[in-house]
């Protein structure tokens, strides 16, 4: 059977290269701003996350590889609307919530972008979750 075959029609791992392709996709959405379903898509949906009003396996997979993407990348905030602000790296930093484990722990509100978190305030109760002890 040729299908069994290790590298059958040169592609070693379709499954990888079905991530490969996605990881890139996810990549044009973030960095094209004149292609018109990357504009549509951010009418839609909220781009730090892909949560919005976007069904289907194929976004359910997209959200999936969003860390990946988010971890071998870095981010200029620039408004920081698209800019997720615990797990977006900045430039030259890693992101926040894997420099700062235990502050992220406390935070209720982790899926909020760079200029939802300046709206509402670092040390306003709604985002962060006060000390239990001393």
């Amino acid at each position: 059977m040729p299908f069994q075959r290790p590298g059958w029609a040169g592609i070693e791992n379709l499954c990888l290269q079905n991530v490969c392709l996605l990881v890139k996709l996810l990549h044009r959405l973030h960095c094209s701003s004149e292609l018109a379903w990357a504009e549509w898509l951010r009418k839609q949906a909220f781009l730090a996350t892909l949560e919005g009003e976007l069904f289907g396996e194929h976004w359910n997979m997209l959200r999936s590889l969003l860390p990946l993407y988010q971890a071998i990348t870095v981010v200029d905030v620039g408004d920081g609307r698209d800019t997720s602000f615990w797990y977006d790296a900045r430039q030259n930093e890693d992101a926040l919530a894997d420099r700062f484990p235990a502050l992220h722990s406390h935070c209720t509100k982790k899926k909020f972008s760079v200029a939802q978190v300046v709206a509402v305030g670092v040390d306003s109760p709604s985002f962060m979750v006060p000390r239990l002890s001393a």
